[in-house]
């Protein structure tokens, strides 16, 4: 799903009111359509408007803001340090914001889910199974994110350099200012 090229298995209702008998299919994702990729498309998006010096648009500014992280800044501190070609850490920057924007929208469904079997009150095995499924995806949910860890370290790296960048250009602009 965030890379494309493989597939998953999806559920499928039997019928569109009760959907009481789901059947699993495979459904296979092409690396066009991955949700990296679909990053990579606001990422294009947030060049052309720092290119153009144009405010984001707001479909791109309520995007960013799922991710969890200062992308727009860190991207726009990375656009003015290579001159606008921030080809080189555009990648780890996409994996990483669609990494995030991703883990968030899990986390919560599953506490959304979590919150509403929890209020049932039926007893049955079918119930009690799924609680377990529950509880097993959010135990994967934490080890990817653990996994994640050191992607996190690539973009702390990437935020501290483009305050550095941010940092020596304001310098740089103030010495020029004050030597004319």
């Amino acid at each position: 799903m965030l890379k494309g090229g493989s597939s998953i298995k999806v559920l499928k209702c039997d019928e569109t009111k009760k959907c009481l008998n789901p059947t699993e299919h495979d459904k296979t994702i092409e690396v066009e359509n991955s949700f990296e990729s679909k990053v990579d498309a606001y990422f294009q998006k947030f060049e052309k408007a720092l290119k153009d010096d144009e405010e984001l648009e707001d479909s791109g500014q309520n995007f960013l803001a799922k991710s969890g992280i200062p992308a727009y800044r860190i991207y726009d501190g990375l656009c003015q340090y290579t001159a606008g070609d921030p080809r080189f850490v555009k990648g780890q920057l996409v994996k990483h914001v669609a990494w995030n924007i991703l883990y968030n929208y899990l986390s919560d469904m599953l506490r959304e889910v979590t919150d509403a079997t929890n209020n049932l009150k039926i007893a049955s095995t079918q119930l009690k199974d799924f609680k377990k499924s529950l509880r097993n995806a959010k135990m994967s949910l934490s080890k990817l994110e653990q996994n994640n860890l050191s992607r996190e370290k690539v973009v702390m790296t990437l935020i501290k350099n483009a305050k550095l960048l941010e940092e020596s250009m304001a310098k740089d602009t103030s010495n020029i200012f004050s030597n004319i």
